[in-house]
């Protein structure tokens, strides 16, 4: 696990008519800048960005995200 990087169960509300799940509250944002959503084709590698200091909060409502972390910090 990389220090400073949390992973956070979604709460799902489900009864016979469908669900209802919490993506993102207020008591989990500890820095807002940016909401966005992106679509990648099947296939599609996007890669390689680095960013100092970021809070990023990743949703995937369809298919799987494979990501890979790398703590470039000095010790």
């Amino acid at each position: 696990m990389i220090e400073g990087v949390t992973l956070i169960p979604l709460a799902t509300h489900a009864d016979e008519r469908g669900f209802f799940r919490e993506v993102l509250r207020t008591t989990d944002i500890e820095s807002f800048g940016q909401l966005s959503w992106s679509s990648m084709y099947h296939g599609t590698i996007k890669a390689f960005h680095i960013h100092s200091v970021q809070y990023d909060y990743w949703f995937c409502p369809i298919g799987v995200i494979k990501a890979v972390l790398c703590d470039l910090r000095n010790e």
